[in-house]
């Protein structure tokens, strides 16, 4: 029968949770990096402009006035 401390020193070892946990630190890194660069570049504007820009072409070309 193992000892307690071997007991422990095997679930150190094992990694199937480890993985799950650096995938999330990374899309919180990742979150983090953007969220930053909307503050700071103001991309909200840009995205803004952006949507318009493909309203403005889905409404396609408007009739010209006569």
């Amino acid at each position: 029968m193992k000892t307690y401390a071997e007991s422990f020193a095997a679930r150190l070892k094992r990694e199937e949770g480890q993985t799950i946990v650096e995938y999330g630190l990374v899309i919180g890194g990742i979150s983090l990096v953007l969220i930053t660069l909307f503050i700071v570049a103001d991309l909200g504007q840009v995205f803004e402009d952006l949507i318009t820009a493909i309203g403005d072409a889905m409404d396609g070309p408007e009739a010209a006035p006569e």
